[in-house]
């Protein structure tokens, strides 16, 4: 399957931010091998890591990273990046999720839905620009 002929296919107009969904998804799979130093995984719920950097790659400190839960019930998650650029949520299972990130001196930054299951973690970097 050509991945290239269907994102450039799918994204269209909508708003969509592939390259943040796709890191996301790389990342996630990835979740193994980075475990090691990233929060506990929840007993039935969900762990959420987001890495803040800028254009250069490196850790924002301070931003601010906000995970909602758009179904099945509205909750908003708010939190500020540590030294390493990361924010960590433990939030509930089984719903789906947008995510934005603010710094004043760059432009906002979001991932407008993701699913999230039981028992997973999800990582998510986002990259923004001055």
């Amino acid at each position: 399957m050509n991945h290239s002929n269907r994102e450039s296919h799918e994204s269209g107009d909508s708003g969509f931010h592939w390259g943040a969904f796709a890191l996301a998804l790389a990342l996630s799979s990835a979740a193994g091998a980075l475990a090691d130093d990233r929060p506990e995984q929840l007993e039935q719920g969900v762990n959420i890591v987001v890495q803040v950097v800028d254009d250069l790659w490196l850790p924002l400190r301070d931003a601010t990273v906000t995970v909602a839960t758009l179904a099945p019930r509205p909750e908003t998650y708010r939190s500020r990046t540590d030294d390493d650029g990361y924010a960590q949520f433990a939030v509930p299972p089984n719903a789906h999720y947008a995510a934005r990130v603010t710094l004043p001196g760059f432009r906002e930054e979001k991932v407008r839905s993701f699913r999230a299951w039981a028992n997973q973690k999800v990582y998510i970097q986002l990259k923004l620009r001055e």
